[in-house]
């Protein structure tokens, strides 16, 4: 398979709205590949704006001209470092439209931490709790089996793939444990690093790698379960948080023919190339400061521009690559 034989590709019934809200600069780890190695500089910790700036985003997505039900994904640095987190998080589970809330945590804190969101009302939380080889992984696997057994929490580890085969033993034997452990087990292809004040960084997944991996490199059929029957038809065509390795993507070829393809079959074959594509890209990055843009595009999205109609509309993709798994769903033709 190669790029030049697509000519489409997406979910055109994916319809959900993504806002993923950098709240905080800082964290405790120093991930040789981390994605945010350029953003994590601490400047929240010597502006005091930044640690208010939260209330004026609820502010926004509580605005009815939204119209639409939405995801958050709360990320930093390491979002429980902020001192309002619990607050925060409170806040986003009364707002309406806000059907998904993903806590990407590194699950470094004490497990009783986690624990203060064991309580019905966090209902639309879930702790995706990211994965390093390069750190405590004891402490880890132990959090994430204590947490998965409580009434009310949903987590869902997200094994980070390392390209480094020596991270690979540790990896594999973590994916088994919690799998022995009846824990639901998602999988993070790791993406490029563009060069910035910290650094850079490339993945690249040896020829190797796929054949090591194999047998988890397929989709888990996992679909997270809603007691609410307009929210379980919202949910339909949400990620699934079984892993990235559970979403297929349709993809449609010059010859007429058409497939399925998982996100390891994307990332192996290089399949996320769409710059100059039309593509209904619906996801908004929020800044410390509480400011919203397009993710892809850069373009400011003021409150009177935050409606269903603005929010929806097709852009022309002027990334190189897609940088996440969500975007891959997104509808894309030439």
């Amino acid at each position: 398979m190669i790029m030049s034989d697509v000519i489409s590709a997406g979910n055109p019934e994916y319809n959900l709205l993504t806002f993923s809200w950098d709240l905080i600069d800082v964290c405790q780890y120093k991930c040789s590949y981390c994605s945010a190695m350029n953003f994590n500089v601490k400047r929240f910790l010597t502006n005091p704006e930044l640690k208010t700036a939260w209330r004026d985003v609820i502010k926004k997505l509580k605005l009815k001209s939204i119209r639409m039900p939405f995801a958050v994904e709360i990320l930093g640095g390491e979002p429980t470092l902020h001192p309002d987190i619990d607050q925060i998080i409170n806040s986003l589970c009364e707002v309406d439209n806000c059907i998904q809330i993903d806590l990407i945590t590194n699950l470094a804190k004490p497990v009783k931490f986690y624990k203060q969101f064991n309580n019905p009302k966090n209902s639309k939380l879930a702790i995706e709790a990211s994965f390093h080889p390069e750190y405590d992984v004891d402490g880890y696997k132990n959090k994430v089996v204590e947490l998965n057994n409580c009434e009310h929490i949903t987590i869902y580890p997200n094994i980070n793939l390392p390209t480094d085969k020596h991270a690979w033993p540790v990896t594999l034997d973590l994916i088994a444990y919690l799998q022995d452990n009846d824990v639901k087990v998602g999988l993070n292809f790791l993406q490029d690093v563009q060069q910035g004040e910290i650094g850079s960084w490339t993945s690249s997944y040896p020829e190797e790698f796929w054949d090591v991996f194999e047998e988890h490199l397929t989709p888990l059929g996992y679909k997270r379960s809603q007691s609410d029957g307009t929210k379980q038809q919202a949910m339909l065509f949400l990620k699934s948080h079984a892993g990235s390795t559970t979403i297929d993507i349709p993809y449609q070829f010059i010859n007429g023919t058409s497939k399925r393809l998982s996100e390891a079959e994307i990332n192996r074959f290089d399949l996320r190339r769409f710059e100059g594509w039309n593509c209904r890209a619906m996801m908004y990055h929020i800044d410390m400061s509480g400011n919203i843009k397009h993710h892809c595009t850069g373009e400011d999205i003021p409150a009177y521009k935050l409606n269903k109609t603005n929010l929806t509309c097709s852009v022309i993709c002027p990334l190189e690559r897609c940088d996440c798994d969500t975007k891959f769903l997104y509808v894309k033709s030439k």
